[in-house]
């Protein structure tokens, strides 16, 4: 009797295991658009800015900027890109309620010339003296 009791226990707690941890793997993610629009995807989405790029009569690889796009797997199943400007913000789809939780995707890579300043910006000579 104890011993079928102790199996029992073993079993069920095996059961009990396996399911939290089938559990954990499949994370949906709730990306928003500045339009309101939803997507679901079936993990967290990647952001990918460089691109690896092999010269085949060379040989050489080489790394190469691109825009930045999220990559991600919808819940049909299908691969899909959005671009960085067109996310508003990406969070767990359980924690849909709570707003400390978003990720706002603030990091755009600006280009250099944004930060110089133009020649119409700069002090004319007789006030830099």
């Amino acid at each position: 009797m104890r011993v079928q009791m102790t199996r029992n226990l073993i079993t069920t707690a095996a059961i009990l295991m396996t399911c939290l941890l089938c559990n954990g793997c499949a994370t949906r993610y709730e990306i928003v658009m500045p339009n309101n629009a939803r997507v679901i995807s079936k993990g967290k989405p990647k952001l990918i800015r460089e691109v690896t790029v092999k010269n085949e009569t060379t040989g050489e690889s080489r790394k190469v900027k691109v825009a930045p796009y999220y990559y991600f797997t919808d819940l049909e199943g299908r691969e899909r890109k959005l671009p960085q400007t067109s996310v508003l913000r990406i969070h767990p789809l359980s924690d849909s309620k709570k707003a400390e939780t978003f990720y706002m995707p603030t990091d755009y890579q600006k280009p250099d010339y944004w930060n110089k300043k133009q020649d119409w910006q700069k002090k004319p000579w007789y006030k830099r003296l």
